[in-house]
């Protein structure tokens, strides 16, 4: 039988060691993810529509006859690993290629909310809730009339 050696490690040498290979792997899993970002969860919003412009109707057909208009095998090549960057992750080279294309060709939309519209009188004077986008009054129990 082979005689196993006892090693003798100080416990502070073994806390170092443990901290440094966690740190290590934290750091590694931050700077390459093994899984996608969270843009995973929107993803699954831009899959339904499918890149379509506004006006194109989702029949199914459509789906089927649908063609690119740009070669993205040219356009986002894949790297030595068969991967594609999309944000700063790397991707199957497939879904990193469709990200990179649908996101190129998205366009910045400014949206304005209009928030509070209309104002009661004297804010219900205390007897109610005011309704601010059709500008009435909502009485609290026992109050009644246009306060």
């Amino acid at each position: 039988m082979m005689a196993v050696q006892k090693w003798k490690c100080s416990w502070p040498l073994t806390a170092a060691i443990a901290s440094a290979v966690a740190l290590f792997s934290i750091v590694y899993l931050l700077m390459f993810p093994v899984d996608p970002s969270f843009d995973y969860l929107r993803i699954r919003e831009a899959t339904q529509s499918g890149c379509l412009p506004p006006n194109a109707t989702a029949r199914k057909h459509v789906w089927e006859n649908l063609q690119p208009r740009v070669d993205l095998h040219h356009r986002f090549p894949a790297d030595l690993h068969g991967a594609v960057v999309y944000r700063k992750a790397p991707w199957k080279a497939e879904i990193g290629r469709w990200l990179s294309g649908c996101d190129s060709v998205a366009k910045d939309a400014n949206i304005s909310e209009i928030i509070g519209g209309r104002h009661c009188k004297d804010d219900c004077s205390g007897q109610g809730v005011c309704n601010y986008e059709l500008g009435e009054c909502r009485c609290f129990h026992g109050f009644t009339g246009d306060p």
